[in-house]
């Protein structure tokens, strides 16, 4: 839901729809990166939209951009260099609120820029601000950061992405997370579908605890917690039915 007093049209709702259901019928991970890309900037105009992928656990960071010649071969080794000094992954690596915000809404510009060295995004490009979001439930911060060589991100802007961000952090999670066992798959569907624990049991002959172990299982490759979250990850990416868990 929009914040009170931001206007959110019935066209940016259809807009908000189709990229879901678009990214949501990605058949893997690259076409994914891509349909977000593509999605987002189509729901907020902007010069430049790039998509990053860091866990500072292990020190992966991968990125990719629209337009692509946008990312210089330097780009990532930057990145790395100034995690720390850049204030929207800091935020979001230190809080884990990945709710759409701007360098603006942390510091100016100016003095962005002497935190950041000259071969940087910012100064090779002249882009003024970044507007960003991570999806919920990832290691490290996933998420996109959409930058404009005019400030005119407004509250229009960060209302659509805080309405996108949760879906676009089912499809990542349902894409990219480990393949489900058949069984593991018999037993989610019987969550969709609303059943116990004990009631799968039944249904497939087989013990309480077991499902209990299948269902850890299934949270564990879906980045979830819940039989709810996990319902809805399953219907998004299968297009199965969802039923509200007992």
């Amino acid at each position: 839901m929009a914040p009170a007093g931001v206007s959110v049209t019935a066209a940016d709702l259809d807009t908000v729809l189709r990229v879901v259901h678009d990214c949501a019928e990605a058949p893997d991970l690259a076409s994914l990166r891509e349909r977000v890309l593509l999605g987002v900037r189509s729901l907020v105009p902007c010069d430049v939209a790039i998509l990053n992928e860091v866990d500072p656990r292990t020190g992966h960071w991968d990125v990719c951009g629209d337009p692509a010649d946008v990312l210089f071969p330097e780009y990532v080794e930057v990145l790395l260099r100034h995690t720390e000094r850049h204030p929207l992954m800091h935020h979001q690596l230190r809080t884990g609120d990945g709710r759409a915000r701007t360098i603006s809404d942390f510091t100016t510009r100016r003095g962005f820029l002497r935190q950041d060295t000259e071969d940087s995004l910012y100064a090779r490009t002249g882009l003024e601000d970044t507007l960003a979001i991570a999806f919920p439930g990832m290691r490290g911060v996933v998420g996109i950061a959409l930058s404009d060589r005019w400030e005119r991100f407004g509250d229009r802007d960060r209302a659509v992405l805080d309405l996108i961000r949760p879906h676009l952090g089912l499809a990542w999670r349902a894409v990219s997370a480990g393949p489900l066992t058949p069984r593991e798959l018999e037993v989610l569907r019987l969550v969709a579908d609303g059943r116990t624990d004990g009631q799968i049991a039944t249904a497939l002959r087989i013990r309480r605890r077991t499902v209990s172990k299948h269902l850890e299982h299934v949270y564990e490759k879906l980045g979830v917690q819940s039989r709810t979250a996990a319902a809805h990850a399953l219907a998004i990416h299968l297009d199965a039915p969802s039923g509200a868990p007992r």
